[in-house]
């Protein structure tokens, strides 16, 4: 068997790696299953990866073999090339996605290649319910993360809450982006909580951004020390663990909005795979994940927000390193094998089905 991957983006996508590149290495790994991994681009290298998909698709695939299409939305020459092929190969077809992408991009092509697969892999509850309105065969598959080194053995005296991810790409961010959470929900709460902490955010590369953060922690927030860290290789996941070990609370609060919904909980489940609690609103699926007071917290507003905080550095530190440990306890639930024998299960099912094409219900 060959599991031919078509990617929207590359390894620098948290979603490409934790949902492509990771488990298909397990799955060579364990299983001795063969793959090859396509990146858009223009480079002479991905130009010949892409061919040689092509290739082994039209002349050399059979029902034993699959294209996994994750989360490929464009109507570019990619997608066109890509939804050629796969009309032309008799392997069986996985779309799989992980966002609510038709709040932020064009849904054409992404439903024309959901309507041809045998298969959807979804990260959520949330989009498994939207899709499975239109579409036969949607597959919940939570995303994983690998277990981390683990290195801290005690904890900072002072505070120290932190936040990964996309902080902002756009000279005007949607209503429903990170930096947005950040300035009308966590800042606010941070501002009603008078004791000396730490704040590090990782993932804010604009210059725009990072002097508006500076702005406002020097005139709303005195007693907050603000850490942005540059030149972050997103590749280096030791290096983004030990960062996240360090950090007393996760930050994973979202605006309220229907992209989020869908979203899988990550960054809690990143925190949680640390050892770290994680702060999240009930967006998403962070009320799947999130252990209220035990491996974490739950707080729909900034004041509430400021309560759970206040209640965490109230903590005993043999309380605080109890919940440390029930994280890590919570987080082998979602480690890199479930995904990957989540991933498994499904293609030996598909491979019990003939492969005809997945046909979408009308609406």
């Amino acid at each position: 068997m060959t599991i031919v991957a078509f990617c929207y983006s590359d390894q620098r996508s948290a979603s490409v790696r934790y949902r492509v590149i990771y488990p298909l290495e397990q799955l060579h790994q364990q299983k001795g299953i063969q793959s090859i991994q396509v990146f858009p681009g223009y480079s002479f290298r991905r130009i010949y990866i892409m061919l040689k998909a092509c290739w082994f698709l039209a002349l050399q695939a059979n029902q034993n073999d699959v294209v996994l299409i994750h989360k490929v939305y464009s109507k570019r020459l990619y997608a066109r090339i890509l939804h050629w092929i796969i009309s032309q190969t008799p392997a069986h077809l996985i779309y799989d996605i992980d966002d609510a992408e038709w709040e932020r991009n064009s849904p054409q092509m992404m439903h024309r290649l959901m309507s041809k697969v045998h298969t959807i892999h979804v990260g959520s509850h949330t989009l498994k319910e939207t899709l499975e309105a239109k579409y036969k065969s949607v597959l919940l598959l939570t995303s994983c993360v690998n277990a981390p080194k683990l290195k801290r053995k005690e904890l900072a005296q002072t505070l120290h809450l932190g936040w990964i991810g996309g902080y902002n790409s756009s000279p005007i961010p949607s209503t429903f982006s990170h930096k947005n959470a950040i300035l009308q929900l966590v800042l606010p709460a941070l501002q009603m909580i008078k004791i000396p902490m730490q704040l590090t955010l990782l993932g804010v590369e604009r210059s725009a951004d990072r002097s508006e953060l500076d702005e406002h922690i020097q005139r709303f927030l005195p007693h907050v020390q603000l850490f942005l860290p540059e030149g972050i290789d997103w590749n280096d996941e030791a290096a983004i663990d030990a960062h996240i070990e360090q950090w007393d609370l996760g930050i994973a609060i979202m605006v309220d909005h229907p992209f989020n919904h869908a979203k899988s909980a990550f960054k809690a489940k990143q925190y949680m795979n640390c050892g770290t609690p994680a702060l999240g609103n009930p967006v998403g699926e962070n009320m799947v994940f999130i252990q209220h007071r035990s491996a974490g917290f739950i707080a729909s507003s900034s004041a509430e927000i400021a309560t759970e905080i206040s209640y965490y550095n109230n903590l005993t530190p043999d309380e605080k390193k109890q919940m440390r440990s029930t994280c890590l306890l919570h987080a082998k639930n979602f480690r890199m094998n479930t995904y990957t024998n989540a991933l498994e299960s499904s293609i030996s099912a598909l491979h019990l089905q003939p492969a005809a094409p997945h046909v979408a219900i009308d609406s």
